[in-house]
Formats: C-alpha cells, structure tokens, sequence
C-alpha cells in the first residue's frame, strides 16, 4: 500500500485540472470522472468528498479557524474584498484582504499577533476601513453566516455603520 502523502503541487495540479477555467479541456481530460460524479446525489457527494476533505484538513491544522480558512479562502478572501471595495473602492481591495486573511491564518494556527496598525501611509496593503479587533469580528460573522446563521454579519454591518457615523 502506497502511503506517501500528495505534495502541495500535486493538489495545484488535480484541482486546476478539475477546475480549469475552459469547460472543454476539463470534460475531455476528465470525462470518465465526470461520468461517475454525475451519478453521485448531493448528499452522497458530501459525504463521499467533501466530508473526508474537510476531515483531512482539519488534521493538519491547529484549530478549527486555520482549517476553515485554509478549506474555504477564497469565500473569506472574497468577502473580505467585498467590505473593503464597500468602504475604500476596488484600488488594492485584494492586496489588502488577502494581507487580513494570511494574517488571520497565522494568529489562529500559530498564535502570532494579529495586528492591521498602519506604521507608515505607504503600508497600501493595509485597509484603513477595518481595526484589528473588527476584521476578527467580521471574520467570526461571516464564518457563522457560512453555516447559514446571518444575525452576526447583520449586526456587524449595522454596528460598524454606527461606528463609521
């Protein structure tokens, strides 16, 4: 039995492969695969992929935020963006949410400070429209709203307007 563990190049491989951006390469490179998935309900997909997906990334990680960053980036990245675009416009929105994200990885799987203090004006990848403690806030929020409960990302976005006035 092989066990030797997938490098991350192999998992950049299978998933531009699976992925790809044009249709028709994919389903001629995969079309036996696609076959068999079409045959696989939701429910049995989830259970079949991304339940042990999700599995297998939680073992690598030291907490359950890491994990989810890691599994669902660009969902955070992307909604992060969308806040920034929101409060600054689109120059750097995603430099500087992606600067949060990385940064937010770091202090829940390592512990690191997590700090979004603007030393010097040329620091642009650094959003002026959100603290510290209110990326953690929105992070939370749109964690929770993921799983279908919004009432956190509702209050955020009505204390934050507060705040902001």
């Amino acid at each position: 039995m092989n066990t030797t563990i997938p490098t991350e190049e192999t998992f950049k491989k299978v998933f531009a492969g699976i992925f790809a951006g044009v249709q028709k390469e994919t389903k001629d490179k995969y079309s036996d695969v696609i076959e068999e998935l079409k045959k696989i309900d939701m429910d049995h997909f989830d259970l079949l992929f991304n339940y042990p997906l999700g599995n297998c990334i939680e073992s690598f990680h030291n907490s359950r935020d890491g994990a989810f960053i890691y599994e669902y980036f660009r969902y955070v990245e992307n909604a992060f963006t969308e806040f920034i675009v929101s409060h600054e416009g689109t120059c750097c929105s995603v430099d500087k949410s992606r600067y949060i994200v990385r940064k937010l990885y770091a202090y829940f799987e390592q512990n690191q400070p997590f700090s979004l203090v603007r030393d010097k004006d040329e620091e642009y990848w650094k959003t002026k429209c959100l603290t510290s403690d209110e990326s953690i806030e929105f992070y939370e929020a749109i964690k929770s709203a993921f799983f279908g409960c919004h009432v956190k990302l509702v209050q955020f976005y009505l204390e934050k307007s507060r705040r902001d006035n």
